[in-house]
C-alpha cells in the first residue's frame, strides 16, 4: 500500500532540488575558474573554495533564528532565493572582486534560505505522523538528484559558452526554485505563515525593522567579501564564529523543557560529530 505524502512535500522537493542544482553549477567550475580564469595557483584555489564552502555551514543557524523568530519561514526562504539568485549573476560579472562579491551574497542567501526549506517539511506533518521519515527521505532524494545533474553536462556548456555560462546557468537554477516555491505556498501549514513579530508591527516599526535587515545583511556580506579576499583567515574566523554558535545553542537549549532540551541536546552532538567526520 502506497502511503499519501501530504501536498505539499513535492513542491519542497523541487524547491531543494533547484537550489542544489544550481549551488552544483558553481561547485562543479569553482577551482576551475579560479585556476584558470582568475590563474590562482591550486593552493589559492582551494583554500578560498574550502573557506567559501566552510562559511556557507555557519549562516543557516542565524537564518533559521531570524525566520523562527520574526520573519516566519516562508519570507525568509522567498528572501533567501532572492539573494542567491542575485548571488549567482553578480558571479557572472567579470572581475576578481566581483566573483568574491557574488560569494560573499551567495554565503548569506544561503543561510536565509537552506535551513527553511527543510523546517517546513516539518510543519507537514503531526506529532508521530508515520509519515514523517517517508516524506524526509523523498525530500532528501531531491537534494541528491540536484547534485547529481550539474556535473553530467556543465563542463561541455563552459567549453562551449565560456565560465560565465555556468554560473548564469546556476542562476536559472535559482530562479526555477523560487518560482516553484513561490507558487506552491497555498500548500503548506498555517505554521508556515508564522507573520512578523511584535517589531513588525505598524508601518513605521517594519519600516525600520526591514532597514535593520537589509543594512545588517549588507554588512556582513562585506565581512565575507573580506575574509575570501583573505583566505587565510578563514581558519580563526571560523574557530571564533564556531564557537559562539555553539555558546548561543547551549544557552537556547538550557532554556528548554527537559524533553525539548534532550532532543536539542542530541541534536548538538550529532552536529559536533558531523562536523568532525
Amino acid at each position: 500500500m502506497t502511503i499519501k505524502q501530504p501536498p505539499g512535500l513535492y513542491p519542497l522537493f523541487f524547491t531543494e532540488m533547484w537550489e542544489r542544482f544550481g549551488y552544483m553549477c558553481l561547485q562543479t567550475i569553482l577551482v576551475l575558474y579560479l585556476s584558470h580564469a582568475l590563474h590562482f595557483s591550486d593552493h589559492a584555489a582551494y583554500m578560498l573554495a574550502a573557506a567559501f564552502s566552510a562559511f556557507q555551514w555557519l549562516t543557516p543557524v542565524p537564518g533559521g533564528y531570524i525566520a523562527d523568530r520574526y520573519l516566519g519561514f516562508q519570507r525568509t526562504i522567498i528572501i533567501g532565493a532572492l539573494v542567491l539568485g542575485l548571488g549567482y549573476l553578480i558571479t557572472a560579472m567579470t572581475g576578481y572582486h566581483w566573483f568574491l562579491i557574488g560569494l560573499a551574497v551567495l554565503i548569506v542567501g544561503n543561510g536565509f534560505f537552506k535551513p527553511n526549506v527543510s523546517s517546513i517539511v516539518g510543519t507537514l506533518y503531526k506529532e508521530n505522523d508515520p509519515r514523517r521519515e517517508g516524506g524526509f527521505t523523498i525530500f532528501y532524494m531531491g537534494i541528491n538528484l540536484g547534485t547529481l545533474i550539474p556535473p553530467l553536462f556543465l563542463g561541455k556548456l563552459v567549453a562551449a559558452y565560456g565560465w560565465n555560462a555556468g554560473f548564469l546557468v546556476a542562476a536559472v537554477g535559482m530562479l526555477l526554485s523560487f518560482i516553484t516555491f513561490s507558487f506552491a505556498r497555498k500548500n503548506f501549514t498555517h505554521k508556515a505563515h508564522t507573520p512578523y513579530s511584535k517589531v513588525f508591527s505598524g508601518v513605521s516599526k517594519k519600516l525600520k525593522a526591514n532597514v535593520i535587515l537589509i543594512m545588517g545583511s549588507v554588512l556582513v556580506v562585506a565581512a565575507f567579501y573580506g575574509s575570501l579576499f583573505i583566505p587565510q583567515s578563514s581558519n580563526i574566523i571560523l574557530l571564533v564564529l564556531s564557537i559562539t554558535i555553539i555558546a548561543f545553542l547551549l544557552n537556547l537549549t538550557l532554556k528548554l523543557a527537559k524533553k525539548e532540551r534532550n532532543h536539542m541536546l542530541v541534536a548538538i552532538t550529532l552536529t559536533v560529530i558531523s562536523i568532525g567526520f
